[in-house]
């Protein structure tokens, strides 16, 4: 009976964080052009940047669908033996009262493998760290909400949020959210 309650009182504990993570316990979003809808004279989104590294053959593209828009960023990795390929906010500032607190790291996706996704920071000297966060299963028909709290130190000046695949396989994603705690 004991540990039935116990268990009982863990998941209402899992929920309320749940709830409170996605209610308004976080202010507006940092991430400028989130949904990837904003052009600048380029085919490329405003503040979007396409990377990859190692030994894989990556192919990136706006996508004219998206989960609430009508744009999404998509990668295709074939011939991979190391490394990985992911579409990424350029670094973003993060305000000057950034003490250490928690923030909500958001985004939707679709994929046919399991991918992996990081939170970088740079710091005032320039340099660059990472926080990586829980790996992401597959989900190839609807899209998915990839969801993290994460720690970002007071150290931090500039922030990112990397989704990328590091496998044979697709990857498309939308909606990045990157949220401050309140308090």
């Amino acid at each position: 009976m004991n540990t039935r309650i116990g268990l009982t009182l863990i998941s209402v504990l899992a929920l309320a964080t749940v709830v409170a993570a996605t209610g308004s316990w976080y202010e507006d979003n940092y991430v400028p052009n989130p949904g990837a809808e904003v052009f600048a004279n380029s085919p490329v989104p405003q503040n979007w940047l396409s990377g990859k590294y190692g030994n894989n053959a990556a192919q990136f593209t706006v996508l004219q669908t998206g989960h609430n828009s009508s744009h999404s960023l998509g990668v295709n990795v074939t011939n991979h033996k190391s490394g990985d390929a992911k579409w990424y906010v350029d670094y973003t500032p993060v305000d000057k009262i950034n003490n250490g607190t928690f923030w909500l790291a958001v985004d939707w996706y679709r994929s046919n493998v399991t991918t992996k996704r990081v939170v970088s920071y740079m710091t005032a000297s320039g340099t660059i760290k990472t926080i990586p966060l829980d790996p992401v299963e597959p989900s190839t028909v609807c899209w998915a909400k990839a969801v993290d709290i994460v720690f970002l130190p007071a150290e931090a000046v500039k922030f990112t949020i990397f989704h990328l695949i590091d496998q044979n396989g697709w990857l498309q994603v939308d909606d990045f959210g990157f949220f401050r705690n309140r308090t």
